[in-house]
């Protein structure tokens, strides 16, 4: 595993999410809706902190750092971004903000789609925003890669599957059962049921509520 300071990888991921136009199969790739269509606003949410022990049957705890980026568009469509970065054996000074830990996991995705949006009856310097399922999933995560639902590739149809795991005869893992592949993303899209729900987004401060997404496989 990498050892990594907590501020420069946060850092890093925040560049990623407001990244313009990266072209190619990076992190920075940019949606062609999105570069057709005015940015009309965007939010920032707080940064969130998740923990999870996984001991006993690891000897180890999970810290994840996440944040969400909103950005809306003269056509009425949105972007949702999640930039998410997990650690292992975090150190935290006594002093100071030399925080240091052990990458574990990285990922970025956004999705798009439909929006509309109203101004708060009771505070006219807030939207109250609502989403549409969205149509496009694209970024990256580290243990799949590139995905891009718009420009499905043999790449992404091996790496982006659908696993059915389960515990070995010995009870000391976890192997995978079956497996899913999608021949398009439009495939990949349709087999979940994807739901994001409203927001509460400050045209003041640019700080909007954390966004409540649900992804899973349709019964």
């Amino acid at each position: 595993m990498k050892k990594l300071s907590l501020f420069t990888l946060l850092i890093s991921a925040a560049t990623l999410a407001s990244c313009g136009n990266g072209g190619g199969t990076t992190n920075c790739s940019v949606a062609p809706e999105a570069t057709q269509a005015k940015v009309t606003n965007a939010f920032l949410t707080q940064a969130k902190m998740t923990y999870n022990n996984m001991r006993p049957q690891y000897n180890y705890y999970l810290t994840t750092f996440s944040f969400q980026e909103l950005e809306l568009y003269s056509d009425n469509t949105y972007k949702l971004s999640i930039s998410s970065s997990t650690f292992t054996a975090i150190e935290l000074p006594t002093e100071g903000n030399a925080a240091k830990g052990n990458e574990n996991a990285n990922s970025l995705i956004s999705y798009m789609g439909k929006f509309t949006s109203k101004v708060d009856d009771l505070d006219d310097k807030t939207l109250i925003v609502t989403f549409e399922a969205p149509t496009r999933i694209f970024g990256t995560a580290d243990d799949n890669g590139f995905i891009d639902t718009d420009n499905w590739t043999s790449t992404m149809k091996e790496h982006w599957t659908d696993k059915v795991m389960g515990i070995n005869e010995e009870g000391t893992g976890t192997v995978i059962k079956s497996e899913t592949k999608y021949d398009t993303g439009a495939d990949y899209l349709a087999a979940r049921t994807i739901t994001i729900k409203s927001t509460y987004a400050s045209t003041d401060t640019g700080i909007m509520e954390w966004v409540d997404v649900t992804n899973k496989l349709k019964a």
